[in-house]
């Protein structure tokens, strides 16, 4: 999917190729095999996020469903760890938060992004992995600013939301 545009609006490129929609600013579009599906009531940027330095870090979550795939997180981990300043968490075997699937969390600098993501993308395996930035805004950086590397996976994001609204 293709995104373009200025302030207040979006060009995506939709399904049918040379025919871009232009849709508002705010809204989120995840395609699914040839759709485009629009996520309305998602967090506007605000301000204060329009500057990169509220990036404070980064999460990786790696993650798995069974003993086999949980055992490619624990190698991932801790060759990630060897070449790169990521602190390892707990490896669950449960949801945990808003993951939907057993996950571990790596937690690295903003100035590593550029090694450690483009690492993890060609050394991931199987794994699916969910990473985001880290402000004081949990639901933008749970909806906003992502990246999937593999499959992406809906979240529960209810906390987050009933926390803005608290």
């Amino acid at each position: 999917m293709k995104t373009n545009g200025g302030p207040g609006a979006a060009v995506v490129m939709s399904g049918t190729p040379g025919k871009p929609r232009l849709f508002s600013a705010g809204t989120i579009y995840r395609r699914t095999n040839e759709m485009c599906i629009l996520e309305r009531n998602l967090p506007r940027m605000s301000r204060a996020m329009s500057n990169v330095r509220t990036i404070r870090y980064y999460h990786a979550h790696l993650y798995y469903h069974d003993e086999q795939s949980l055992e490619q997180a624990h190698r991932l981990a801790a060759e990630c760890a060897e070449r790169f300043e990521v602190r390892v968490g707990r490896f669950h075997r449960q949801p945990v938060g808003p993951h939907p699937c057993w996950s571990c969390q790596l937690s690295f600098a903003p100035q590593s992004f550029g090694d450690i993501v483009p690492w993890l993308a060609i050394h991931r395996g199987d794994l699916d992995i969910f990473v985001h930035l880290g402000t004081d805004d949990d639901l933008f950086d749970h909806t906003q600013g992502v990246i999937w590397l593999g499959r992406s996976h809906p979240l529960k994001l209810e906390q987050f939301r009933q926390h803005r609204q608290g």
